[in-house]
């Protein structure tokens, strides 16, 4: 293929509004409880928190999707960090992080969604029992999970939480909403090109027929510079889940300008550090 291309030739033509499947994707969840302090200080405004100071960590492993070939293969894998939130009464996730091993997966998401998405080392291990998932980047493997998946998870109260944190939208059913934001670096000395928007965006989860597995689970989070998932302290683990789905995430999404010095302070929660030498 030429230097020269159209829209429909790149990324599935997803730029032009295709929606974004993933199929089969097997996701393990992690719900987990941190400070509500630390969820007041990192979440954007005009985010807020949701009633309880949750997280989720997930590693998905996108054996097929529609959009990029990969430099593994036909899909990827992907460690996520979601933080609970809400906006003007409606729940959704924050997407916090994202650790991928592929390169145009990583720019479509962020270029066209705004997710904050980083290409890294990604990997799992996954018996039939027992899952392990982790991810590094610059040497660093700042985020392991492990699920004992046995149908026992930390605390009974595990899937009712994650039902009610991974809820519908009223005005879609079926889907759930993910929080990003969306910006462009200035020229010159703007720090801004355009203002910043809110970017609501929404994804379904579709069965393919394989039971969920439930379990009990374990987040370890190493401090990174680069990648400070671990500021999101482990308080309380409540459970794990792992599904295998059909995952659809729709490219038609609704954006809301937001607070240009409001949201100053929390523009580069996508970026790595500055060297200094």
């Amino acid at each position: 293929m030429s230097f020269i291309k159209t829209a429909e030739q790149v990324a599935g033509g997803s730029l032009l509004g295709n929606d974004l499947i993933f199929n089969p994707a097997e996701v393990l969840s992690i719900l987990y409880e941190t400070k509500p302090d630390i969820i007041a200080r990192i979440l954007p405004p005009p985010l807020e928190p949701y009633k309880k100071p949750y997280v989720i960590i997930a590693y998905n492993y996108f054996k097929t999707v529609s959009f990029d070939s990969g430099l593994r293969g036909p899909g990827y894998r992907e460690t996520a960090l979601y933080i609970p939130a809400m906006f003007e009464g409606t729940v959704g996730t924050f997407v916090a992080a994202m650790t991928l091993d592929t390169d145009m997966g990583t720019f479509l998401g962020r270029e066209k969604f705004g997710y904050p998405k980083k290409i890294g080392i990604v990997d799992h291990q996954y018996d039939g029992d027992e899952y392990i998932a982790f991810s590094a980047r610059h040497g660093i493997p700042y985020a392991t999970l492990k699920a004992k998946l046995d149908g026992r998870p930390n605390d009974p109260a595990f899937e009712k939480e994650m039902a009610e944190v991974l809820c519908s939208d009223p005005d879609r059913p079926g889907f759930a909403i993910n929080w990003t934001f969306k910006w462009s670096v200035g020229i010159n000395k703007q720090l801004f090109l355009h203002r910043p928007m809110l970017i609501k965006g929404w994804k379904s989860k579709t069965s393919l027929g394989i039971p969920a597995r439930i379990g009990s689970a374990e987040v370890q989070l190493v401090w990174s510079d680069d990648d400070p998932w671990a500021e999101l302290e482990v308080v309380k683990v409540l459970g794990a889940s792992l599904v295998t789905v059909e995952s659809l995430m729709y490219c038609d999404v609704e954006s809301i300008e937001v607070d240009e010095e409001a949201f100053k302070p929390y523009a580069f929660f996508g970026w790595d550090r500055k060297s200094f030498f």
